[in-house]
């Protein structure tokens, strides 16, 4: 019978204090912690993320400027669920910027509607107002992008499933 490696001890301690620490600094007060199901959460993510991320995470974490976390309180289990948008957030830089060929020209159309209710906002009404309206100006071409009704180029409109999106090409999008 083969016997498993032993796993390096968790900072355990190490993790709570720093967490307290960390809330100390910024309200004054001692954070809520619950000791085992903390501690257990705090390790999990030790277990598998290292103990510098950890510890960066939370830290970013208490730095945050997000409106959700500011509103919810800074509690390790809120911590543990928001560590995907710490860790979007923290390594952003590594995201693709450019917009994937398919998804242009709704970029573009959003864009020039955006562009448009701006200068609409200081030149007066008798601009388009909607995405499809910046796609007709634009001689683009369009199926209707709300959901519920299909529109093409000949003005011809059929009804569509709620739920299903029809997006430039004619072709069923749903929700994800």
């Amino acid at each position: 019978m083969r016997s498993k490696a032993p796993q390096p001890v968790a900072p355990t301690r190490e993790l709570l204090t720093l967490f307290d620490t960390l809330h100390r600094d910024l309200f004054g007060v001692p954070a809520a912690i619950t000791p085992g199901k903390d501690a257990v959460l705090l390790v999990r993510l030790w277990r598998s993320h290292g103990e510098q991320l950890t510890c960066d995470l939370m830290r970013d974490f208490f730095a945050t400027t997000d409106r959700f976390i500011q509103q919810a309180g800074y509690t390790v289990p809120l911590f543990i669920s928001q560590v995907g948008k710490l860790i979007a957030h923290r390594f952003a830089h590594r995201l693709p910027t450019a917009v994937p060929p398919r998804l242009t020209s709704v970029v573009q159309a959003a864009q020039a509607l955006s562009d448009e209710l701006d200068q609409e906002a200081s030149d007066g009404p008798g601009r388009p107002t909607s995405a499809v309206e910046c796609l007709d100006a634009s001689g683009g071409g369009h199926e209707s992008i709300r959901e519920g009704r299909q529109e093409d180029d000949a003005g011809s409109a059929a009804d569509v499933p709620r739920g299903q999106f029809w997006l430039l090409d004619g072709r069923d999008r749903r929700r994800g």
